[in-house]
């Protein structure tokens, strides 16, 4: 938000409570926010394994 991203564009799974205040989805929060369905994630992030590739900005 404070890029000046519209509220529409964000899809977070953060805070289902904080994103409702400002518009923003939260599809797969359930699912996602989990220690459980994070773990894997975090450890190839914290070998520095993990890549994401962007197309543009």
């Amino acid at each position: 938000m404070e890029l000046g991203v519209r509220p529409e564009r964000i899809n977070t799974i953060s805070c289902g409570q904080a994103a409702a205040r400002v518009g923003a989805r939260t599809y797969g929060e359930g699912a996602a926010a989990c220690a459980v369905v994070l773990r894997e994630p975090a450890r190839v992030a914290a070998r520095g394994e993990l890549e994401v590739p962007i197309a543009r900005t």
